[in-house]
This record gives structure tokens, C-alpha cells and sequence, in this order.
């Protein structure tokens, strides 16, 4: 992966890219940070190191990407936290790519609530009690070849 290219090859006019290294060489040292700030059509590039939860919420057109040479180089992990690793309410076209989701005592991985296209592409979960949970009164899960597409409504 690298910082200025995505799956799809050069990013589209108009997109914000927004850096984060647990060691201090970016703008950002937590994901969370980033996620915050973000606006639509922002894409997170995470470089390797290990990464608290994060909580997206009435965010759209967001992408986090871990930047390493293998998805195990970008670790979010909650910690001996109740909260998930990832939790998405309110929200439409988001994408997490190339990292590892671990060390949660949630029952999910991912909690997705409200949310629509979410995509998991190259995520790696361990040392979890489950990896996905969906919630609301409609859901349904897409897979595509290694890729996970949400709908929660």
C-alpha cells in the first residue's frame, strides 16, 4: 500500500488525505484524531504501529488504510476495554483496509449500527469473542472475494 495511491490507483480530485503514525512522523498519532477531523471524501492512511478503537460516527466517504507491507504492520486494538475495536453508527461508504482488529473484551470486532456500505477488505481479527456485529431492524451482509460489504438501516 502506499500513501498516495489506493487499490483503485491515483486518488480522485478533491480528496483529502489525512497521515497517522503512532511514532509522531505525521500530522496524527491516533486514528481517532484523524477521524475526527475528517470530512467526506477522506481517506486515513495509517502507517505501522499499534492503534486504540476507534468510533466513526455520522462520518461519509471515509476509507481507513493501513499503510504497511502486510495488514499484521497496523494493529487497533481496545485494550481490555467493553468497547469494539470499530464502532460505526450513522454512517454511509466506509472502508477499512489492510489491518489487524485484535484485543477487544467487546463482543465484536466491528459494531456497525445504522450504517450503510461498509466495507472490510484485508482485515485480519484475532483474539476476539466475535468479529462482526450488525444491528438495527434491516441488515445484510455482502461478500465478495475477501470483501465484506455492510448495510444496517
Amino acid at each position: 500500500m502506499n500513501g498516495s495511491k489506493g487499490e483503485g490507483g491515483e486518488r480522485g480530485p478533491g480528496e483529502t488525505i489525512l497521515y497517522v503514525d503512532d511514532d509522531g512522523g505525521s500530522t496524527y498519532t491516533s486514528i481517532q484524531d484523524a477521524v475526527d477531523d475528517a470530512g467526506p471524501h477522506t481517506t486515513i492512511v495509517v502507517n505501522p504501529g499499534s492503534y486504540g478503537s476507534v468510533e466513526i460516527r455520522d462520518k461519509s466517504d471515509l476509507t481507513i488504510e493501513g499503510n504497511g507491507s502486510s495488514y499484521e504492520d497496523v494493529i487497533i486494538a481496545a485494550g481490555f476495554s467493553t468497547n469494539p475495536s470499530f464502532a460505526i453508527s450513522r454512517s454511509t461508504n466506509i472502508t477499512v483496509t489492510g489491518v489487524t482488529v485484535s484485543l477487544s473484551l467487546s463482543s465484536y470486532a466491528f459494531y456497525v449500527s445504522r450504517s450503510d456500505n461498509v466495507s472490510i477488505i484485508r482485515v485480519e481479527c484475532g483474539n476476539l469473542n466475535s468479529a462482526l456485529g450488525i444491528f438495527n431492524r434491516v441488515a445484510y451482509v455482502e461478500h465478495h472475494g475477501g470483501e465484506l460489504n455492510l448495510h444496517s438501516r
